[in-house]
């Protein structure tokens, strides 16, 4: 009982310090291209911005089904994966 209440609360945190990194990668993505776009005038154009912005769209997908599936999990619709195998 210990152990699933432990892992519970890991559960909580891993999720809570993945949706700051989300909303920081976001805020930090914003405010880079209002930077560039005042300094120089310019949009987002090099290969690197694209891998960064490929980068971000993964991230925040691979955030909303981590979400979704703990959200369908603490609703028992789901059972957790390592009790299947």
């Amino acid at each position: 009982m210990t152990h699933s209440f432990q892992r519970e609360q890991a559960m909580y945190v891993h999720a809570g310090l993945n949706t700051i990194g989300l909303i920081c990668s976001w805020v930090g993505f914003a405010m880079a291209h209002y930077y560039q776009k005042e300094k120089w005038g310019i949009k987002f154009w090099q290969p690197h911005t694209y891998v960064g912005m490929l980068t971000l769209v993964l991230y925040t997908l691979e955030w909303l089904l981590g979400a979704a599936y703990g959200l369908l999990r603490a609703r028992k619709v789901l059972t957790a994966s390592y009790r299947v195998i």
